[in-house]
């Protein structure tokens, strides 16, 4: 392992410790039992030029014949006690590549001969850190004494899982954890224990750990799972140790923000029943009534009006809040690397907050918007709408009610992409909306569509979002007053449109009448197909159906984007040549 990144590791988990109040690193290990079998079968494969780099082992004269060196390391051996024991086995050279088949022998058959002199080398030179390694049995005789003292030097206690070289079994360090955790709690002893283990991947470690912690019934804040394979990679394995560390802080800061937001929320309900009834009236059915606005949304924020206020009062003043915000900002800024496996979920979380489901949109019958997004029904390709936000807004009063002004019979839908355009004006990037890989999308101006804004409509109706009309159908109950009547002109339109098309149909017979009559664009993006099998219940369905929305202030920016690419100037093409330089 190269001393800079050792020193890296060492700096990293010394500040880290610092901000834990960790005083001492217990190391359990059967790997530590003073054998000298286990040791010779280090020594005997070890290069030369490393085994006398080590001062005990300066004693040692080296020859070519192995057999002698082994010789002369026995009798090394049984001139030393067992601290100078420990500390010339923690320091022997293990190789960094597996060994050869026959090489192998019982003390290579894990990870140990990499993992334990790694941890010695970190550990050991951590300033202000009493580090220890123990085997198995001198675990089991000083353990007692050691979690005495750990009331007022708080300790981590590092066990190898499989200890079965020792007597214990291939799970025993998980036993002696949660041993070691139940003493501890009796004992009021700080502690926090970690489990080094063979058995899982790094990019498994964090899901075993939260399982582990929950099977076990132990306190994720007191425990560290660590692969020892991660070992090789000390940047990863330090930001791991650091992730677990801090998941106790960040669980007591969120109760307490928690607790804080369920205060607001009845402080603001409070402030919400203050309200008289008739400036309630005002502000959540006669204003959403005047703008075509679900009365939910406007009481939610006027939820969020109250709240935001509250909460920032309550956690701003909160001395636990900001200790807690403290301890974790400083724990976070501790340099380390994320593992270059691990793909987190943050962007799923940000995903939700840019983007609104097709199922709670199309469940609500809410409005058609700038940013709702359509999928052409019979194949993969996504649209998103571009138009001004008051061209689409269905208001109950002025003088086209339920309508949108004549000259608005058409909305723009534009193409949503995989790769990316190479004109950087001529698309606005989607992040995140891939909802498998979390990769960008992007909207491309340069292909839009002028679609007839009635199929889009069609669109609000339907529970699943699709582009369908039955004649004689009823408008949903939970549709808002202004689209109730928006329903009842779309009615009349289509029915009317239905009725020509059944005239026509008697008259010639052509598969081409559908496309004629019912086209949704120029380019005919959407297909219509019209079921006139029943009497009375016509059908007319698009292959179009909403299946998400762009969320503010994001579908505005979109906008604006696109207002910018097609105001475009233009300038006459440049035929002046550039002065020569002297």
């Amino acid at each position: 392992m190269e001393a800079s990144k050792i020193a890296e590791a060492q700096a990293s988990l010394a500040a880290l410790f610092s901000q834990l109040g960790i005083k001492r690193i217990v190391f359990v290990d059967d790997e530590f039992r003073l054998d000298f079998e286990q040791a010779s079968g280090i020594f005997a494969i070890a290069d030369q030029q490393e085994l006398t780099k080590i001062d005990v082992l300066q004693r040692i004269t080296f020859t070519d014949d192995a057999e002698i060196n082994l010789a002369n390391f026995r009798r090394l051996w049984e001139t030393l006690d067992d601290s100078q024991k420990h500390d010339l086995f923690a320091r022997l050279p293990r190789r960094s590549e597996l060994p050869k088949p026959d090489e192998k022998s019982a003390a290579l058959l894990s990870l140990d001969y990499i993992v334990v002199p790694v941890l010695h080398d970190i550990f050991k030179g951590i300033p202000d850190i009493d580090y220890r390694e123990l085997s198995l049995t001198e675990w089991k005789r000083d353990g007692s004494r050691l979690l005495d003292e750990a009331k007022t030097n708080k300790t981590i206690f590092f066990f190898d899982q499989d200890l079965s070289k020792e007597g214990g079994s291939d799970r025993e360090g998980i036993t002696q954890i949660q041993d070691t955790l139940r003493k501890a709690s009796e004992k009021d002893s700080q502690v926090i224990c970690g489990l080094l283990s063979h058995t899982f991947t790094p990019a498994q470690a964090y899901d075993e750990w939260k399982k582990f912690a929950k099977e076990n019934n132990i306190n994720e804040s007191q425990f560290i799972l660590v692969a020892k394979s991660e070992i090789d990679d000390l940047a990863s394995f330090v930001h791991m140790i650091k992730l677990m560390v801090l998941n106790g802080p960040c669980n007591t800061l969120i109760l307490s923000v928690s607790s804080a937001i369920e205060q607001a929320h009845l402080k603001a309900k409070g402030k919400i029943e203050e309200i008289n009834v008739f400036d309630f009236d005002h502000i959540v059915f006669r204003s959403s009534h005047h703008e075509g606005v679900w009365e939910l949304d406007t009481l939610i924020r006027l939820f969020g009006i109250f709240q935001r206020d509250i909460i920032r009062e309550t956690v701003g003043i909160d001395a636990g809040v900001n200790q807690s915000l403290e301890r974790i900002r400083k724990i976070s800024n501790i340099k380390s690397n994320p593992p270059a496996f691990y793909r987190g979920k943050s962007w799923q979380i940000q995903r939700c907050e840019l983007y609104e489901s097709g199922d709670h949109i199309n469940k609500f019958h809410l409005p058609l918007e700038l940013g709702d997004i359509f999928q052409n029904s019979a194949g993969t390709k996504k649209y998103i709408v571009v138009a001004q936000p008051c061209d689409l807004m269905i208001r109950l009063e002025g003088d086209t009610p339920g309508k949108r002004r004549p000259s608005v019979n058409v909305a723009t839908l534009a193409d949503i992409v995989l790769d990316k355009p190479r004109d950087p004006n001529a698309y606005y990037e989607l992040p995140f909306f891939d909802e498998e890989t979390g990769k960008s999308w992007y909207v491309r101006f340069t292909s839009t569509h002028a679609t007839d804004i009635l199929v889009l409509d069609m669109c609000v109706f339907q529970p699943d979002g699709m582009s369908k009309f039955v004649i004689n159908q009823e408008c949903p109950s939970c549709v808002i007053p202004a689209w109730q009547l928006r329903h009842k002109n779309v009615k009349e339109d289509l029915t009317k449109e239905i009725q020509l098309y059944l005239e026509l149909k008697a008259k010639i017979d052509s598969p081409q009448l559908n496309d004629l009559v019912f086209r949704s664009s120029v380019d005919r993006i959407f297909k219509a197909k019209i079921d006139d099998s029943v009497k009375g219940k016509e059908t007319l369905n698009y292959t179009c159906q909403r299946v998400s929305r762009l969320c503010e202030p994001r579908a505005s920016a979109m906008l604006t984007a696109y207002a910018n690419y097609v105001c475009r100037a233009a300038f006459e093409h440049n035929f002046g040549e550039p002065p020569q330089t002297p």
